[in-house]
């Protein structure tokens, strides 16, 4: 009950998609809107629902239509993934999903001793809550330990309990985008890419006049594009 009642969430918005892209309004408030009105309405309750990866690149497609963005080979992954990752409706669930536990686990002891009993007992395949979360969190190549430490290498971990907002941030954002750069390098033409740094991607747009920040940003995410476009 609670999938059908998720996903038919997600139907109910593709309506604003092509209302969005119609609005007279600039790109950065249509994306704002995503990510502080669809969104949250779309993905209510997903602490609880495994969403398969078709529904998330259905949304990430959307966006790429409300933003007037989806033109002929331009990659959803890489326009709203990697380079606007607070829209991407996975990074949006991720960080929800984290959140969630990381306030629970804060909030009560009780919610403490549950997660060592699932860790405890855990049997092959995953479910309700606490799968979600060691789903999501193992799909981008971290691991989460009955004292909720999230460990990001064989050394080095992250205390849910004690850290801070934004270091947590930053490292699920680097595992994050690395797992995306490792589904986009099956693409033809990205076979190189062997990690993603925002920051060093796009350090000299900020010399750019914003029309040519935009032709930068469809030459990354894989548009066709003709000799006319280049001129």
């Amino acid at each position: 009950m609670l999938f059908r009642s998720l996903t038919d969430r997600i139907t109910g918005i593709k309506q604003y998609y092509t209302k969005l892209r119609s609005a007279k309004l600039p790109t950065q408030v249509k994306l704002l809107n995503i990510r502080q009105v669809l969104w949250p309405r779309a993905l209510h309750r997903c602490e609880s629902v495994v969403l398969g990866n078709t529904h998330l690149n259905n949304m990430r497609s959307g966006a790429m239509l409300a933003a007037n963005w989806r033109r002929g080979g331009a990659s959803p992954t890489v326009r709203i993934g990697l380079l606007n990752t607070p829209t991407d409706p996975a990074w949006y669930q991720l960080w929800k999903v984290v959140q969630t536990f990381r306030r629970q686990f804060h909030c009560s002891p009780v919610v403490a001793d549950f997660w060592k009993l699932y860790l405890e007992n855990l049997r092959g395949s995953t479910n309700g809550p606490f799968g979600k979360l060691l789903d999501l969190v193992h799909s981008v190549g971290l691991q989460l330990d009955e004292e909720g430490c999230l460990w990001f290498s064989h050394r080095g971990c992250l205390d849910l309990t004690t850290c801070s907002n934004v270091i947590l941030e930053k490292i699920l954002l680097h595992f994050f985008h690395r797992a995306l750069a490792d589904q986009v390098q099956n693409r033809s033409g990205f076979q190189d890419l062997e990690g993603f740094d925002y920051d060093l991607t796009t350090c000299c747009d900020k010399f750019f006049q914003p029309h040519q920040v935009e032709q930068l940003m469809v030459v990354r995410d894989g548009s066709f594009f003709t000799n006319q476009f280049c001129s």
